[in-house]
């Protein structure tokens, strides 16, 4: 072999291996918890889960660097109910966990680098609902946290500099039914927050010139849904807000405002249906034009959203259905870097699913070096790549990837370069990685 044949080769099999990565999808089941899993987060940049439960406690979860596995790191308990929402801060090494105990906690994170383990020290207890406290987040910027609870309120609570303590700055009161699900818009001055009241609300923030004063006044309600709003969520580019429903649908929400975010709108964009129970749990992929929802019919669904710019509309269509759980599925979280997914259900388990996606792009160097073979392989794989995307795989699939290797493998093909060996196993690994996924989606954007 030429060095400049070893040299494509090289960099095809890299290019092939990150292909494998992406097509080598799985399930891996996450069991510790004694009860239903009622919340799933992961971190922002460490590789950390952190699961809560109705046992009571939260788990912090270490992902391996393949996502092959997990080792449970730490245990953490301090609340005397249920464990309702998790969430890491953007920045500071701090988790927040809200429980039915009516109380939220916060946690200081730290690694032990010879031990390689996580600890987590609660340093803050904060008092305030006269409720179960259901829902909590973080600002992206600024220095705060917003509640919600069963007591119809939701609360805004300033971060100290340390991040060791919160003083309650705005009571948010509007709704007329428990608050279920608070978030807050990654970059304008906005939260959202979604109600057994059957509506969601957007709230406008404004603080003082020090960050020190804070107040939120209700700009929009939002009434679609025919049933309790169960999440909120804003996509993280779009203009869009996303919230499901005990009415078994979601919905998505087209948002506008003045030229000084003071005045806003949402209206209805789209409605997502074919969930047979109500949906629990909505999430936004990060860079992705993807949805997942989650179900008391004990499934997850990902929709992939399309927007026409022309008619200014959105759609969503279900693109794959996740069924390895036994019962309700409560939470749903994307990896904000990894192809990654994370469930949590009533039956005491939490599942990660890796995204078999993006295969368009990967496979790039695939057709580049099937064309050394001949031009014919080359559109055949181009022909099994289009049909692939956006859909699940099928045994068809299969069938048109093994004449391509049956073709590579004659003797018509016998002027191919000595990568030809390799080739053939590596397309043959792509087909033993397709028969396990079948029925999964490989998505494309």
């Amino acid at each position: 072999m030429d060095e400049l044949s070893k040299k494509k080769y090289l960099k095809y099999k890299q290019k092939y291996l990150q292909l494998k990565n992406q097509l080598g999808g799985y399930v891996a089941t996450l069991r510790k918890h004694s009860s239903s899993v009622r919340c799933v987060a992961f971190h922002p940049t460490a590789p950390l889960l952190a699961t809560g439960s109705e046992d009571k406690t939260v788990i912090l979860w270490c992902l391996k660097p393949d996502y092959s596995s997990t080792t449970c790191d730490v245990i953490l308990k301090g609340h005397s109910g249920s464990v309702t929402s998790v969430t890491f801060h953007p920045t500071a090494p701090l988790l927040a966990t809200s429980s039915t105990d009516k109380t939220v906690k916060l946690w200081q994170l730290s690694y032990d680098i010879v031990k390689e383990t996580w600890k987590a020290t609660c340093v803050a207890t904060l008092e305030g609902h006269s409720d179960s406290v259901t829902s909590v987040a973080f600002h992206s910027i600024a220095p705060l946290l917003v509640t919600g609870s069963y007591d119809n309120t939701a609360k805004l609570w300033r971060m100290s500099e340390d991040n060791s303590s919160a003083t309650c700055v705005a009571t948010l009161v509007g709704h007329s039914s428990w608050v279920r699900s608070v978030a807050f818009h990654p970059t304008a001055p906005l939260l959202a927050t979604g109600s057994g009241d059957k509506t969601a609300k957007l709230w406008r923030l404004e603080s003082d010139i020090n960050k020190t004063t804070w107040t939120a006044t209700c700009v929009a309600t939002l009434v679609g849904h025919s049933n309790y709003v169960l999440s909120v969520a804003f996509h993280p580019t779009a203009p869009l807000l996303a919230t499901s429903s005990s009415d078994n649908n979601a919905k998505l929400w087209h948002l506008k405002h003045d030229i000084n975010k003071t005045t806003w709108t949402a209206n209805c964009a789209a409605t997502l249906v074919g969930h047979s129970d109500s949906v629990t749990s909505i999430a936004f992929h990060q860079t992705a034009p993807l949805l997942a929802t989650g179900s008391y019919d004990k499934t997850t669904k990902l929709w992939l959203l399309s927007h026409n710019i022309v008619k200014a509309t959105w759609t969503a269509t279900c693109v794959t259905t996740l069924e390895e759980h036994t019962n309700n599925v409560n939470s749903v979280a994307f990896h904000p870097t990894a192809p990654l997914l994370a469930t949590g259900s009533d039956d005491k388990t939490v599942k990660l699913w890796q995204e078999i996606s993006d295969i368009k792009s990967q496979s790039k160097s695939i057709i580049n070096n099937l064309k050394f073979c001949s031009t014919s392989l080359m559109d055949n794989y181009k022909e099994f790549e289009i049909d692939l995307i956006n859909k699940n795989i099928e045994q068809s699939h299969i069938i048109k990837l093994n004449d391509i290797i049956t073709k590579l493998n004659s003797k018509e093909n016998s002027y191919c370069p000595k990568t030809k060996k390799e080739l053939l196993e590596m397309l043959d690994d792509v087909k033993k990685i397709l028969v396990r996924n079948i029925g999964k989606v490989i998505i494309s954007w």
